[in-house]
């Protein structure tokens, strides 16, 4: 073993330095093993962030109640729920500005009919001359 320790230290020492100098293997995380493999899947590239593990209880009771929600749930719950809120009110948004802009366009189209023939004819007699004519 003396020996072995010897030899290390001779291997990684420094010419004037007295301290072993030892480069550590560094690799890709544990996490990534996998990744893309999972968002080809159409799943997120961390396993950790979502899944059966992070997301059901670890614990029920006997007679089939459901188990109180951690206070990640709750916050991810919320964080959910505040998410659809603001989905369903940009919604909202985007229809009544399509809604009002159809109005605005039937609105120009009403006065532009309403341009094009500001004096109606009289007679249908003298209309239909001209249309004869022409």
């Amino acid at each position: 073993m003396a020996a072995l320790r010897r030899t290390i230290s001779d291997l990684f020492l420094c010419g004037r330095c007295t301290f072993l100098s030892v480069k550590s293997f560094h690799g890709s995380p544990l996490v990534a093993v996998g990744g893309k493999w999972r968002e080809k899947q159409g799943l997120d590239g961390d396993y950790n962030t979502d899944g059966p593990l992070k997301n059901l209880p670890d614990w029920s009771f006997a007679d089939g109640r459901p188990a109180p929600l951690s206070g990640t749930q709750v916050r991810k719950r919320m964080k959910e729920r505040k998410l659809a809120e603001r989905v369903v009110e940009l919604y909202k948004e985007v229809q009544f500005a399509k809604d009002n802009a159809e109005n605005q366009n039937s609105l120009i189209r009403e006065r532009h009919e309403a341009m094009k023939s500001p004096l109606k004819p009289k007679n249908k007699k003298l209309q239909s001359s001209q249309m004869d004519v022409k």
